[in-house]
């Protein structure tokens, strides 16, 4: 299997952002792409000095006091 780079990251994100991504249910590892874009509010990608990929996951978290 093919390392991915930040750049090959960031187009899958954007094909799952288009409204055709739901027909591609087939391609191998989108199921988990799919699961973590849908419970993070961001979802970014870095290229790290040839050693690897960075994900940087954002997800805002509400307080809610009960006074």
């Amino acid at each position: 299997m093919h390392a991915k780079n930040a750049g090959n990251m960031k187009e899958l994100r954007d094909q799952h952002n288009s409204k055709d991504f739901s027909k591609h249910h087939s391609i191998r590892g989108r199921g988990l792409f799919l699961i973590i874009s849908r419970l993070v509010d961001s979802l970014e990608f870095e290229d790290v000095d040839k050693k690897g990929l960075k994900v940087i996951v954002t997800k805002s978290l509400q307080v809610h006091s009960d006074s």
